[in-house]
């Protein structure tokens, strides 16, 4: 991070291709509602996060019961799933939905912008906490990718794990009791005058989500489309990931080469053996593994067996 660079700067700093491919994907309603399983008794539970005075659901998924999910959508519901955990309430939980999902003040800021540039530099000022470098660094990624932010109407939730999708750096939401949120860095150097706001949101009450560990939660399930995994990990991340899934093991270890690039990974078992079980009803055979028996009384009981995988 620069001198003068503030988290807002970094996280708007995208390019035009890659910010305008990954927003389609990331709004395409590719998930029915088997993939909010993540919620016990989904249906009741979304039902009453619909209901009253504050709706904290997509604006576009509260009506069929087939209504289909975007990969956004999965996160925000994640999100809300955490708060309510805490115990947050739903109006400010509806508070942070308005900051997060809210597209309808895009234009009029844009306009603002063009308008009354010195008076939005000075709100930007005091609302963020930045200083007059960082405010025309913001402005200015912004305005050059108006036409992609206009046409996506794009949001801060979107900016967020578009971060995360891409850096893959850690990156947390700071949620007040209120509803009110900072984005924050967990390199973000806090003496910085530039992040007084955040140091301000970490003095007073707030619960702390990572939005890494939300994103990271869907992109494990089976069920996320290919396009997004492709744009996430690598071909060997991928695989790791394939054997996890499909093995199910106690414990995973990957080796590196001298270039830091993954060339293989072990994967370990523990299996249960019958006491009068053989080595050869043990034993697979082929394939890189690596048997440990343990016995009791002179009989096998159990064994670990490692296997190993090229990458």
């Amino acid at each position: 991070m620069s001198e003068n660079a503030s988290p807002i700067d970094h996280i708007l700093n995208v390019g035009e291709q890659e910010y305008t491919e990954l927003a389609e994907m990331l709004y395409q309603k590719d998930y029915a509602t088997e993939a909010l399983s993540f919620i016990d008794n989904h249906a009741r539970i979304l039902h009453y996060w619909k209901v009253g005075a504050y709706n904290l659901l997509p604006d576009d998924a509260t009506n069929s019961a087939r209504r289909r999910y975007s990969f956004l959508d999965l996160i925000w519901l994640g999100i809300v799933k955490e708060l309510r955990d805490f115990g947050m309430e739903k109006e400010a939980i509806a508070k942070l939905k308005n900051d997060l999902l809210d597209t309808s003040s895009t234009s009029i800021l844009y306009n603002q912008i063009n308008q009354n540039p010195a008076e939005i530099k000075d709100a930007l000022q005091k609302q963020l906490g930045l200083n007059s470098i960082q405010v025309n660094a913001m402005l200015e990624v912004m305005l050059s990718h108006k036409d992609e932010v206009l046409r996506r109407q794009s949001t801060y939730l979107l900016i967020y794990v578009k971060y995360v999708l891409t850096r893959k750096s850690p990156l947390y939401l700071l949620v007040g009791k209120d509803g009110s949120h900072v984005p924050f860095e967990e390199s973000t150097d806090l003496d910085h005058p530039g992040n007084q706001l955040i140091k301000n949101a970490k003095r007073s009450a707030h619960i702390s989500l990572c939005i890494n560990k939300i994103v990271g939660f869907f992109l494990a399930k089976e069920f996320i489309q290919e396009k997004i995994l492709s744009e996430v990990y690598t071909k060997e991340e991928r695989k790791i990931l394939e054997l996890i899934r499909s093995e199910m093991p106690r414990s995973i270890t990957v080796h590196f080469k001298s270039d830091g690039k993954m060339k293989q990974v072990e994967i370990t078992h523990d299996l249960k053996v019958n006491a009068a079980a053989r080595l050869s009803e043990i034993i697979l055979a082929g394939g890189y593994e690596k048997i440990e028996i343990i016995t009791e009384n002179g009989k096998p009981v159990a064994c670990k067996k490692i296997q190993k995988h090229k990458l």
